[in-house]
């Protein structure tokens, strides 16, 4: 019976959001959530949520999504960013950030 060598902690991907991370952003401009990942194998997709609700995904570099807040239904003055990377053996890694919304822009 062999050792399973490529869905391991070594294997992981890894992934953060570069922006938004904190910022306030306006909620009639475009957003564009940026990340940084780490992989041993291709990314095959990542995910994009605010407020839990999924709001789309990238399956080519730069792994990116853009969104303009004021078309989002669920946004608060506050919100929660999750992204999930998926690399092609099914690997995965999720990371959250949040953004504010400036009400007056």
């Amino acid at each position: 019976q062999g050792f399973d060598t490529i869905h391991s902690e070594n294997t992981k991907p890894s992934v953060s959001i570069s922006f938004p991370n904190g910022e306030v952003v306006s909620k009639s401009s475009p957003v564009t959530i940026q990340i940084q990942k780490k992989t041993s194998f291709p990314v095959s997709e990542v995910k994009f949520y605010i407020n839990k609700n999924y709001i789309g995904s990238a399956t080519t570099e730069p792994y990116s999504f853009t969104f303009t807040p004021v078309s989002l239904s669920n946004l608060e003055t506050t919100n929660t960013i999750r992204v999930v990377l998926v690399d092609s053996v099914f690997n995965s890694s999720e990371t959250e950030s949040s953004f504010s919304i400036n009400e007056n822009q």
